[in-house]
């Protein structure tokens, strides 16, 4: 039942807009695959959605991007397991007697975007875990160049030392993000972003750690 709220509450405001499968874009040909995996404890259970691009294609650059878009998915599954059957199991122990159609239970969710463009291939996720009955949402990305295949830093797209391009990050953004930026160590290496036309978006929870839905900061111009 809480699956079933959850994706209508996403219907609801757009977010399920990407949740398609296959796609033909102008630029690169991709489908999205869907995993999914329910495991049930005794008074508890964790449930498992993640969309999964694919590009189309045989070139060493395409294998390259689909390889690290699979060791994404893997690293989600790890964490699932590891952490979700832990966390089930903790639950069932705690609470003997709990009424199983009460059940608690984690849901992790991970819907997809894709920014198709002539020279890279962005790829943004759409995190949500449910644990406890409290949800947290973020957003996680990955930029490609589908010349080569490489995942690309800010430092391979934007000119200057690493603390130039910390500058221009800070110096576009609004009021509240420049107050919640002030005097963190902005990491262009470490930062995940999409790339729409010639702007970067990056990510709010790569750069501030901020749970706070799918939300980027203010875009950056390609330089370079």
């Amino acid at each position: 039942m809480r699956f079933n709220k959850i994706m209508t509450a996403l219907a609801a405001t757009g977010m399920m807009l990407s949740f398609t499968t296959p796609v033909h874009a102008a630029k690169a040909k991709y489908k999205i695959v869907t995993h999914k995996q329910t495991k049930y404890y005794p008074h508890s259970k964790i449930r498992f959605y993640f969309q999964q691009p694919v590009l189309q294609g045989k070139s060493a650059a395409v294998k390259k991007i689909n390889k690290s878009l699979a060791n994404h998915y893997k690293k989600d599954l790890k964490f699932y397991k590891k952490g979700g059957y832990e966390m089930a199991k903790d639950v069932s122990s705690w609470y003997p007697n709990y009424n199983k159609a009460a059940a608690y239970g984690l849901d992790e969710y991970t819907g997809t975007h894709v920014y198709n463009g002539k020279k890279y291939f962005s790829v943004g996720y759409h995190r949500i875990d449910v644990a406890y009955q409290a949800a947290h949402e973020w957003a996680e990305a990955g930029t490609y160049s589908l010349k080569t295949g490489k995942k690309l830093k800010l430092t391979d797209l934007i000119k200057g030392s690493k603390k130039t391009i910390a500058k221009k990050i800070y110096r576009v953004q609004d009021k509240y993000d420049k107050f919640s930026l002030k005097g963190r160590s902005l990491n262009p290496n470490k930062m995940e972003f999409i790339v729409k036309g010639n702007k970067i978006y990056i990510t709010r929870y790569s750069s501030m750690y901020a749970l706070g839905g799918y939300t980027f900061l203010n875009p950056v111009k390609i330089d370079k």
